[in-house]
């Protein structure tokens, strides 16, 4: 017995080692990123060197705060919590775009809000400027997650809202390139929410057409439907937001489809 649990402290040793190892490898990776980024000295100016500063500065302080929660975590023993303190490294170079059901992504603290481009009421009928400060950024891989509101926004008319949901992602694609898109599917959203009233009952002709865009545009498309159809403890009162503990599924989901 002495034995078998000397085993396992090694391996919790060696799994929080692998931990730690990661995080910095992953923060030190950024900071040398920004230094090779910069411009030869004869071109740079005192502008140009705060910027950098900063830019070092904040990924150091998110290393450490990041650091920080996962020995707490480790410490307490908390294993769901030591992956949720990985999310925000692993998204490091990702960027979610979407309503205020995506935006429950940063509002819960499992993304920053830098790598979230979400906003209350979000539709592809209203989201052009966050869409566009996400290229900006030009990540390694882009989520989008859109389609809730534009249910009623489109009043169910599935071609005007696959039209330009298909016209952002292109103009997406041109601002940053070298981007792997992958768009999420709508949310199912309750029964009692269905049956409510307006476009909801819809939903699925929606997912049908973000699939078949997906298939046009030769993107990925990553199908969530079956988490509150397992789990509709996972939703919120009004039906159709959800709560915290659906975020860490979600999450898994996209960073399996991503291997990120």
């Amino acid at each position: 017995m002495k034995d078998i649990l000397t085993r396992k402290n090694k391996n919790k040793g060696k799994n929080f080692t692998l931990i730690l190892t990661f995080i910095t490898a992953a923060s030190l990776l950024f900071c040398i990123s920004v230094l090779c980024s910069c411009s030869s000295p004869k071109e740079a100016d005192q502008d140009r060197n705060y910027t950098i500063s900063g830019q070092l500065s904040e990924a150091v302080s998110s290393a450490q705060n990041t650091l920080s929660q996962i020995k707490k975590a480790y410490a307490e023993g908390n294993l769901v919590k030591i992956r949720t303190a990985q999310y925000k490294v692993l998204f490091k170079d990702s960027v979610v775009m979407g309503d205020s059901i995506a935006s429950g992504l940063s509002s819960y603290g499992y993304l920053s809000e830098d790598q979230v481009f979400c906003q209350v009421g979000g539709s592809v009928m209203n989201s052009a400027e966050k869409i566009n400060a996400a290229a900006a950024k030009k990540p390694e891989t882009a989520f989008f997650s859109y389609g809730i509101n534009d249910l009623g926004m489109y009043s169910g008319n599935t071609e005007m809202f696959i039209e330009q949901y298909t016209s952002l992602i292109k103009d997406f694609m041109k601002d940053s390139p070298d981007s792997k898109i992958y768009v999420n599917s709508l949310s199912m959203p309750s029964e009692s929410k269905i049956s409510s009233g307006g476009y909801f009952y819809k939903w699925e002709e929606y997912n049908t057409a973000i699939k078949q865009m997906c298939e046009d545009l030769d993107v990925q498309f990553i199908d969530n439907v079956d988490i509150l159809k397992s789990r509709p403890d996972l939703y919120a009162g009004d039906g159709l937001h959800v709560n915290s503990a659906y975020y860490p599924i979600w999450i898994e989901r996209m960073i399996k489809a991503a291997d990120l």
